[in-house]
């Protein structure tokens, strides 16, 4: 009894913690058990995967394959994939139970939020901080209440530990600390190529956290790191190879330039200063009102300047922005607030810094700030409660995101399919041909399929094969275009000429497993199997994650 109150005492913080925070993120993510898929990637990564992994042999199957499973796929990522295997496996594809595993996902992330400051030399108090306002911050609540949001999730708690365990292991020179450190940060390059900026974020915390260590240890620490990526590389390039072709440095630095507003919106969904978007991409962006947060920010550090600690301020800075570079480089010009789930610990970071400044040169009442703190926690847990309702379902994410862009070729595209399902194919058109109106470059294939899918849903066969040609024409991303075509012919009772598509199309996209199942499907007799690369709405996107 006493052994046990002894141990009470010393953890009462923890438990506290824990019991809180539990309490709290229930309150505001626990209904979203209740909620179905979207067709935002959801349904190539489990909907069209679930009789796959209805089976635990198909893990063998899962880790060699692309994350969409198609010859645009850029993705590399088996550790999120094998997440739904798991939960396939214990639900049969009941989406409520994978919308359940992202609330405990989250649960676990809170905590390490809490481990992962305690580490970096913070009090408790302020990792407690920490922690309740990563539980309930609404820019992070996508990440929860949208299925394959669990990715940036994972990403977050392995490389979470992986730091946590980096610190001690170049504090303590401890082996198993090593061992720890280099297998989460493994785990989140197989989660999400994001990773790959890990080792350097290490390296900044060394150099502006001052922190010396034994030089035999640092080599240990950094030969074990780049094992880890020489097999991450490995892999990945086994697993893509042949497929989509890599994005130049030139294309990445073009890219992110033409990005960068984005960079200070996202700054601004921090702090709440700008609206949370659902779909945002480039054009529905502001730009003026995202330089204030960042102004206020830089003001605030002039002002404070003989208090604040600039080194650690750069090093959140920095750890935000290398997090978020992968984002900005890819040419998709969509920026999910989900992905903001792990960089903003490095927001939270010049927070908190500039908070002790303050209190340094004002000394702040305690009371007043735990007052305004609780405010803001009950402000953003209503917020993130009802913004979790926007990922519902299919008709009230996309119904809400074409309000917030009606000019998206992405969105259209995605209303479309949900119109034909619907069996409203009056607006079904309506909405395609807007896609294609709007589309640009690599949307165009994707939009010209979409209005072919209508079509052929409408029966009107001629001009189906008529659109899928076109996206076949367009030479870029055909594998939809074959598919679709192929699948107007076999409509048709013209079985020779799908399988004369789909030969034709395997000699040019022979590393196209999709096709080739098709065509072995066909072969065989089997009914026609879904084609769908990733939906994004549409029958044609590539993923969003």
């Amino acid at each position: 009894m006493n052994n046990r109150k002894t141990i009470m005492n010393k953890y009462k913080f923890e438990i506290f913690l824990f019991i809180s925070v539990f309490i709290l993120v229930f309150a505001v993510y626990f209904h979203c058990s209740d909620f179905g898929f979207i067709n935002l990637d959801d349904n190539a990564l489990i909907q069209n995967k679930v009789q796959e992994m209805e089976s635990i042999s198909s893990a063998k199957n899962l880790i060699f394959t692309s994350v969409f499973d198609g010859i645009r796929d850029k993705f590399y990522r088996p550790v999120l994939t094998l997440t739904f295997l798991a939960d396939t496996l214990v639900c049969g594809g009941d989406p409520g139970f994978y919308h359940y595993s992202n609330v405990l996902w989250h649960m676990l992330a809170v905590f390490l939020v809490f481990a992962f400051f305690r580490s970096m030399g913070y009090t408790k108090t302020v990792s407690y901080g920490a922690a309740v306002v990563f539980a309930v911050h609404p820019a992070l609540s996508s990440a929860v209440a949208w299925v394959p949001g669990r990715n940036d999730i994972l990403l977050a708690v392995f490389s979470m530990i992986s730091f946590i365990f980096f610190i001690r292991a170049v504090k303590n020179n401890g082996i198993s600390d090593i061992l720890i450190s280099v297998f989460c940060m493994a785990a989140a390059l197989f989660t999400k190529e994001t990773a790959v900026v890990l080792p350097f974020i290490y390296i900044l915390y060394m150099i502006l956290y001052g922190i010396k260590t034994d030089k035999k240890n640092i080599a240990r620490i950094f030969v074990c790191f780049a094992f880890a990526l020489l097999l991450y590389a490995a892999f990945r390039y086994f697993v893509l190879s042949g497929g989509v072709k890599s994005i130049t440095v030139p294309e990445m630095i073009l890219n992110a330039a033409t990005s960068l507003k984005a960079l200070f919106w996202y700054f601004g969904v921090v702090l709440l200063t700008e609206k949370i978007l659902i779909y945002p991409q480039i054009n529905n962006l502001p730009f003026i009102s995202t330089l204030l947060p960042v102004m206020l920010t830089a003001g605030l550090c002039v002002l404070l300047r003989k208090h604040c600690n600039f080194r650690h301020i750069l090093f959140g800075i920095l750890w935000f922005v290398l997090f978020m570079i992968p984002t900005f480089v890819m040419p998709e010009k969509d920026f999910y607030t989900h992905r903001l789930y792990l960089p903003i610990l490095g927001c939270f970071i010049v927070i908190f810094e500039i908070i002790k400044a303050l209190n340094a040169r004002y000394a702040v009442n305690k009371k007043i700030f735990f007052v305004i703190f609780a405010v803001l926690i009950a402000a953003m847990s209503v917020m993130s409660y009802k913004q979790t309702f926007l990922y519902k379902d299919r008709a009230a994410f996309w119904l809400h995101a074409i309000k917030e862009n009606p000019h998206s070729s992405q969105i259209n595209a995605a209303i479309s399919g949900y119109y034909a399902d619907t069996g409203d194919f009056v607006k079904a058109e309506e909405h395609a041909l807007a896609a294609l109106k709007y589309a640009k470059n690599i949307n165009i294939p994707g939009a010209l399929t979409q209005l072919a899918e209508v079509y052929y849903r409408k029966n009107d066969m001629e001009k189906a094969a008529q659109y899928f040609s076109k996206a076949i024409e367009t030479g870029k991303y055909r594998e939809s275009g074959y598919l679709g075509l192929s699948k107007v012919y076999e409509s048709e009772g013209k079985k020779e000429d799908a399988m004369k598509v789909l030969s034709d199309a395997y000699e040019i996209l022979p590393q196209s497993r999709i096709i080739k199942k098709r065509l072995d499907n066909l072969k065989q007799g089997k009914k026609e199997i879904s084609y769908v690369i990733s939906l994004n709405g549409g029958s044609w996107a590539v993923g969003q994650l």
